[in-house]
């Protein structure tokens, strides 16, 4: 089916997200989220996780929702546990790491003390 159709299909009240399966709620999740619809993108990541509390991409993702958000410690506890489940997923690691930057900046331009 296109997404246009399962647009269609949503709007007119066949196709809920009741009888989605994690796998199209989390592709539908991730255009809202990229087209900066974070509040909706946000329940469908919900919505998955109490489906399966474990899904490192959902944790990851609305990790950076909170990010996006400036909830910066609470992003760091999301990819954290995201990682915990998948370490293999590189982009989390990439991800926590700009998050702690930007909580915690470098002193890029420190004078030395004479």
């Amino acid at each position: 089916m296109f997404r246009v159709e399962a647009k269609w299909l949503q709007e007119n009240g066949t196709l809920t997200q009741e009888n989605q399966t994690p796998q199209r709620m989390l592709d539908d999740a991730l255009q809202l989220h990229q087209s900066g619809r974070f509040s909706e993108a946000e329940r469908l990541y919900q919505r998955i996780l109490a489906i399966n509390p474990r899904h490192p991409d959902c944790l990851h993702l609305l990790g950076m929702i909170a990010y996006q958000k400036g909830s910066l410690e609470s992003a760091a506890d999301m990819i954290r546990e995201a990682i915990a489940i998948n370490s293999r997923g590189t982009s989390y690691y990439g991800n926590l790491g700009s998050n702690f930057y930007i909580s915690r900046p470098p002193k890029l331009f420190r004078l030395a003390e004479a």
